[in-house]
């Protein structure tokens, strides 16, 4: 199986590399600039995407590029859309030029939080934000254009590849808390925080399995930020008690978060993919930073 990866220099792309490499997959890496040798490619470039995936005739790309910075999307609409959506198309296209299967990473921010009970695959969608919405119109797009795709819903993705990484959740916490500072977490939210190795791990089984269409692939808990916060401070040895629970409404957001999403995985645990609940997902992610014995923030004394 040959894989090309787009955003391979991402948080998430940069895992599933790591992952499929240590599977002997044989792995081409897109970034939208040209460095760490991975190859040079703007999704948004309609000829440039055609050209890059003809070249390497890929028999999956797993397309991970996209802006997802939720309040940046509802004030950037229109850049939003060009890459998430018209980026997208481009990715479907060239797949289906070059027989490629296509692996689309998705979000729960496809639904609107107001379910009672846990979303299935099939539930109804409503997105209330631009990036919601963005990566919506790219499903359907997919799901129109291709027989032949994986897209799979994530959310509030954490864990570690190196001291290049953006900062996730838990790491924001962790720098904070290093420096003795108070954290504001919003206990109103809840979500399924989703280990990033457990993508790679479950993308690879899925398409080892030959599987097709929609699968949710977030973490196996679902947690509030407030309660997500403090089992960062106990795995990271760190003081909870700078912790204060807050609201978005006190904050300058723009864009609206869906404030209860409850994720079923009942689909993906036919295919014997297990998620990591939070405790253990973090203790993974802390054993990945101790490996590269890299220092991040100061710890406590």
């Amino acid at each position: 199986m040959k894989v090309l990866i787009t955003g391979g220099n991402g948080f998430l792309g940069k895992k599933i590399t790591n992952i499929f490499s240590e599977n002997l997959i044989n792995v081409v890496c897109t970034h939208r600039i040209r460095e760490y040798g991975h190859v040079p490619l703007d999704v948004t470039d309609k000829k440039a995407v055609l050209k890059t995936i003809k070249k390497y005739a890929p028999d999956v790309v797993i397309h991970t590029a996209a802006i997802t910075k939720v309040d940046w999307c509802e004030i950037h609409e229109k850049e939003t859309y060009k890459v998430n959506l018209i980026g997208t198309e481009n990715i479907a296209q060239a797949c289906k030029l070059s027989s490629a299967i296509l692996a689309f990473i998705s979000t729960d921010y496809v639904f609107d939080g107001t379910k009672k009970g846990k979303y299935v695959e099939s539930s109804r969608t409503n997105p209330i934000n631009v990036y919601g919405k963005s990566k919506l119109e790219a499903e359907k797009f997919i799901q129109n254009y291709l027989d032949n795709f994986l897209i799979c819903r994530v959310t509030v993705l954490y864990g570690y590849n190196d001291k290049n990484d953006k900062l996730c959740y838990p790491m924001h916490v962790i720098k904070s808390l290093s420096e003795k500072k108070p954290f504001y977490c919003f206990a109103e939210q809840y979500s399924n925080p989703t280990l990033i190795n457990d993508i790679g791990k479950g993308l690879l089984k899925l398409l080892e399995n030959g599987q097709k269409g929609i699968f949710n692939m977030t973490g196996g808990e679902n947690i509030n930020r407030f309660e997500f916060a403090k089992k960062i401070a106990k795995v990271f040895d760190l003081d909870s008690s700078l912790l204060i629970k807050s609201s978005w409404k006190n904050f300058n957001v723009k864009a609206k978060r869906p404030l209860f999403l409850d994720i079923d995985l009942s689909k993906l645990r036919k295919q014997k993919i297990q998620m990591s609940n939070v405790y253990n997902g973090l203790l993974q992610m802390k054993n990945d930073m101790i490996q590269k014995s890299e220092p991040i923030f100061p710890q406590k004394k």
